[in-house]
């Protein structure tokens, strides 16, 4: 859940993990800017702020203490990030192109090795919504 901010208690900077099968919040993570968007797919949480895509898996020893990988973003907008395609051992992210505008970044991140498998593709659409 990402805060609303309705509640000085839930500010919008904050990601808080809830655990349902045990009822309860179990982690919260600070952010220093408010965040945009947030995809949780599996064990894999993305989530962005207006500069920056952050991604984070569960199943790793380090969780959300730190990020698996950063991406910067040259400008946000909710909805414009997707995971479009994941397993336990990997996740694909398609992202707006930080350096071309009208273009996105598809992301491919194996949770093993490095360096990452990145593709630039052309998408439809306005150069102006990107």
């Amino acid at each position: 859940m990402v805060g609303s901010g309705a509640n000085p208690n839930y500010p919008t900077t904050s990601l808080f993990l809830w655990d349902d099968k045990e009822k309860e919040m179990v982690a919260e993570v600070e952010f220093s800017k408010q965040i945009t968007d947030l995809k949780v797919v599996g064990e894999w949480v993305v989530l962005t702020d207006d500069k920056t895509c952050f991604v984070f898996n569960l199943s790793l020893e380090q969780g959300m203490e730190q990020s698996l990988e950063q991406f910067p973003l040259r400008k946000f907008r909710p909805g414009l990030m997707d995971a479009v395609s994941h397993t336990d051992g990997a996740i694909t992210l398609l992202i707006p192109d930080f350096d071309s505008v009208g273009h996105a970044r598809l992301i491919h991140i194996p949770i093993d090795s490095k360096p990452m498998q990145t593709k630039v593709i052309d998408v439809f659409g306005k150069k102006e919504d990107f």
